[in-house]
């Protein structure tokens, strides 16, 4: 397809499912995509990007060659790119070669750090992926995840224990995803108790659950 097609395409399309299926199988118009979202001015790098994301959801594999441009999405300025680049990022960890995978994982649990509680959140809800794909490292993952508690996330440039208590709540979701075969069965199950006395409802509902579901597996 020409650029400006393939630009039009972008702009009157709304069935982002499609495009990312017909993309998949395109590789000089993915190319095309994937670079269109760092040098796009408009709005639509926004699409691209999204669509981006499902092809990773679905057909990683064909995102390989273009990897380095797309991890570089979670360095990026504008937070919605930064989130794509996240979701990609946890999606394609199966397709990382063996001698950068440790730097990889590292990088992405770097991201818990990031003071915007969405950005975190975002990397804390997704990990479960990377667990799946890259078991041996399940347990410096773990380690990371049950730190939270400890970070300090921003709301108006002052130190918000609501938005730790949103993180905390995405890592108690992420734990749901692999707590069956996680070494650090224990440390989970305290993190999850300790969350039982959160500031958010919607997370101490989630912690009682969690907690409920545990202790019937071990009767």
């Amino acid at each position: 397809m020409k650029k400006e097609e393939l630009i039009l395409s972008l702009d009157g399309n709304q069935d982002f499912k499609q495009m990312a299926l017909e993309l998949a199988e395109k590789k000089e118009d993915l190319e095309f995509v994937v670079k269109f979202v760092k040098k796009e001015q408009s709005s639509l790098k926004y699409k691209a990007s999204k669509i981006i994301r499902l092809i990773s959801e679905e057909h990683p594999e064909v995102l390989k060659p273009h990897m380095d441009e797309i991890l570089s999405w979670i360095h990026h300025q504008n937070s919605f790119i930064k989130w794509d680049g996240i979701f990609v990022m946890a999606n394609f960890a199966g397709y990382v070669e063996q001698d950068n995978q440790l730097s990889y994982v590292e990088a992405y649990l770097s991201l818990l750090e990031d003071p915007q509680m969405i950005t975190a959140g975002n990397a804390a809800g997704s990990a479960w992926k990377i667990v799946h794909a890259l078991p041996q490292y399940e347990g410096i993952i773990t380690e990371k995840l049950l730190s939270v508690p400890k970070i300090i996330y921003v709301h108006k440039r002052e130190p918000s224990p609501e938005c730790n208590a949103i993180v905390c709540g995405k890592v108690l979701e992420c734990f749901e995803k692999y707590y069956d075969k996680s070494a650090h069965q224990e440390e989970i199950l305290k993190f999850a108790k300790g969350q039982l006395h959160s500031v958010r409802k919607a997370v101490v509902k989630k912690a009682v659950l969690f907690v409920k579901r545990v202790e019937e597996i071990k009767k």
